[in-house]
């Protein structure tokens, strides 16, 4: 698990806070609050887990090369 992702489950934790502080509180504004820090952390945690596939391919494809030199 890398930063982004850590950090997106950060934010949809304080936003389900912030959504729920806001509808016992009947603070639809709060409520609409906590609801945009949940998506902005989930799409964080996306992000993070593309970067991490990203990374483990360039690594396969690194590894494949270091392979096809080692034959020849």
């Amino acid at each position: 698990m890398n930063r982004d992702q850590l950090e997106g489950k950060g934010k949809q934790i304080k936003g389900k806070i912030n959504d729920a502080v806001g509808s016992l509180r009947g603070d639809a504004s709060q409520e609409l609050k906590g609801k945009g820090q949940q998506l902005g952390g989930k799409l964080q945690e996306g992000m993070g887990k593309v970067k991490e596939e990203g990374k483990r391919i360039m690594n396969e494809v690194r590894k494949d090369q270091r392979t096809e030199e080692d034959e020849l």
